[in-house]
């Protein structure tokens, strides 16, 4: 009764508890060491120590407000470039035009005749 139903838990926990320890020995084992060497390893030594360098300020910028420099905007340079649309303001060329999206059919179009 009682007694051999105590001893079948008792067994089935032990074995429970050395299967448990087996496994988790085995899924936290300590990795393999590799044959190979990483990219940043065989980086650091073969360049231990990589002098910083100091870059000077040429000037204060202000990323709210300045225009980025661009092949275009320096090819404007204030002025209109032949093949272009017709720029209102120099200091900014990269606004939307409506010459080419507004239809011939509109009658904004159109100029009153005198």
């Amino acid at each position: 009764g009682q007694r051999a139903h105590d001893k079948k838990r008792d067994l089935i926990r032990s074995v429970r508890a050395e299967l448990t320890a087996e496994i988790e020995g085995d899924l936290n084992r300590a990795p393999d060491p590799t044959d190979y060497v990483t990219t940043k390893q065989h980086y650091q030594n073969m360049h231990p120590e990589y002098p910083a360098v100091k870059h000077e300020t040429t000037r204060t910028h202000n990323y709210l407000t300045d225009q980025p420099e661009t092949f275009w905007h320096g090819q404007l340079g204030g002025k209109a470039m032949p093949g272009l649309t017709n720029v209102a303001k120099a200091g900014n060329p990269f606004h939307k035009d409506a010459k080419f999206s507004t239809p011939l059919s509109d009658p904004r179009t159109h100029v009153a005749q005198a």
